[in-house]
């Protein structure tokens, strides 16, 4: 009970902006007793102060759930929001939540709109343009466009002059008027990721003015190859640090044009692979008809990097689910130039314990601190593998998910010499029973661990008594199976560590 609200208000208002500052600021305005004052008094007086202010404020997400249970309902905080963002548990059938948002509620101080899973008819992605394209400086509709709707509304750069960030993702995109001059003058990171693209869209990005002035550009799992790819690659800028092409149907000469690339020596980030970093549920029914289009298995990878010597600030590469996988081998061996990478993806590749033992040797991994061995069909002599390996000293995060570790592994693994370093661990279904586990955590530097990932594996409410004793006082997130314990035991996990994620 907030005996002079406006009071707390006025002394809020006065504090040192902060994540700290707008959490009591959220808390005290939700709690607000009179709708009225809250729509007429207290919110323009927050904003009036608010606006003056350097730098974004969060977004009130909740106050999205409170629209859609109650379309009528006024959202008078909604004005706060500089980031706003949605993403329905279930899935929408029709326009009725994203035009409700954009026709009935104040939207005015909202410069990031993310969408998800929120059908948009051609009505409302023009109200969407009219109303807040203006302002936007990043836009995401995953999944949105409904099915035969005309998206150009969306393309006209006039309407979006300071957009900076633009995803399409997962969309049916046929109708783009991309080539016309002044679209997204602003424009410097795209993604069209899991998108159907014809051959007059993928002719349309080709020639469009922005494509000189991207610093990234996604295009995994889409149908972008040939004249028109290679088009894009010749007018890229020198200042493109990410490039994705995993999925693409990719040929000799593609690759060819990348490494011989202008913006080849700044390149940060390369996606090669052909595996979808997404779950399939998140993509649905368009996955299907994208199954066609994945990587060819005659693209010489060897040329590649006999070509690839002026990639020397790439900082991360991804080779997931390379087809055939004995491709990688020889790749990474030639790979001395590569010295630059950071974040190295071999997920999904069937290496095996000897595969992965060969590439531990190569030069390319003596930089790496992100590494992602998932699904490898390695057994317990992983451990081992990785525990003598002298190029793993910078390792601070590791993925082992799938791969049949058991408690030998483990054993092994957490003694090597950078496993107390580690601040993120993937350990999902390595077939670890509690002895194993327990043995992990208590190995674990309780100072450093972040992020962990335990779920898919045999436990049971012993393991829960050792992640409360070890007191990981740096953990941010921590995923585990919710069958596996009983109620007393996640209640007790929950007050240990309230972000704890229970998956099914």
């Amino acid at each position: 009970m907030h005996e002079d609200p406006f009071g707390e208000l006025r002394s809020l208002l006065q504090g040192a902006p902060g994540a700290e500052r707008w959490g009591a600021l959220v808390a005290l305005l939700e709690a607000w007793a009179d709708p009225e004052d809250l729509t007429r008094r207290a919110v323009p007086y927050a904003l009036d102060i608010l606006r003056k202010e350097p730098g974004p404020r969060p977004a009130p997400l909740t106050w999205l759930g409170a629209i859609y249970d109650d379309p009528e309902e006024p959202a008078p905080l909604l004005p706060l929001a500089d980031t706003l963002a949605w993403a329905p548990y279930d899935g929408l059938e029709d326009d009725t939540f994203a035009r409700t948002l954009l026709e009935r509620h104040d939207l005015g101080g909202v410069r990031d709109l993310s969408l998800e899973m929120t059908p948009l008819s051609e009505r409302t992605l023009h109200e969407l343009a009219e109303r807040l394209g203006p302002r936007l400086e990043s836009l995401a509709l995953w999944y949105c466009v409904m099915p035969g709707v005309d998206s150009s509304a969306l393309l006209e750069g006039s309407t979006f002059p300071r957009l900076e960030s633009l995803d399409l993702g997962a969309n049916i995109l046929s109708h783009l008027g991309w080539p016309r001059p002044g679209v997204f003058p602003s424009l410097t990171r795209l993604r069209l990721a899991v998108s159907l693209l014809n051959s007059r869209t993928c002719e349309a990005l080709a020639r469009a003015p922005f494509v000189t002035q991207l610093t990234a550009l996604d295009v995994r799992q889409t149908q972008l190859v040939g004249q028109p790819l290679r088009e894009i690659l010749s007018r890229l800028p020198e200042t493109l640090e990410s490039l994705r092409l995993g999925g693409c149907p990719l040929e000799n000469a593609d690759l060819l044009a990348l490494c011989t690339s202008s913006f080849a020596p700044g390149l940060r980030v390369l996606d090669l692979g052909d595996a979808l970093h997404l779950d399939e549920s998140q993509a649905f029914g368009l996955l299907d008809p994208l199954e066609a289009t994945t990587a060819r298995e005659d693209i010489d990878l060897a040329a590649f990097i006999a070509h690839s010597g002026r990639l020397t600030s790439l900082h991360r590469f991804d080779l997931h689910q390379l087809r055939p996988p004995g491709y990688l081998l020889p790749l990474i061996a030639r790979a001395e130039h590569l010295r630059s990478v950071r974040v190295l993806d071999l997920s999904i590749n069937a290496l095996g314990v000897d595969g992965i033992d060969a590439l531990l040797k190569t030069p390319m991994l003596e930089g790496v601190h992100t590494l992602d061995l998932s699904f490898n069909d390695a057994g317990p002599d992983l451990g081992e593998v990785l525990r003598r390996a002298s190029s793993l000293d910078h390792l601070r995060e590791l993925s082992l998910r799938g791969n049949d570790l058991s408690g030998e592994g483990i054993e092994q693994l957490s003694t090597s010499s950078f496993f107390g370093r580690l601040e993120r661990l993937d350990m999902y279904a390595c077939w670890l029973d509690v002895a194993a586990v327990t043995r992990a955590i208590e190995a674990l530097s309780p100072d450093r661990i972040r992020d962990l990932d335990l779920s898919g594996n045999p436990i049971d409410d012993r393991v829960a008594r050792a992640l409360v004793d070890a007191d990981l006082r740096a953990l941010e997130r921590l995923l585990l199976d919710r069958g596996s314990f009983s109620s007393r035991a996640r209640t007790s996990l929950r007050v240990r560590y309230p972000f704890v994620h229970f998956v099914y």
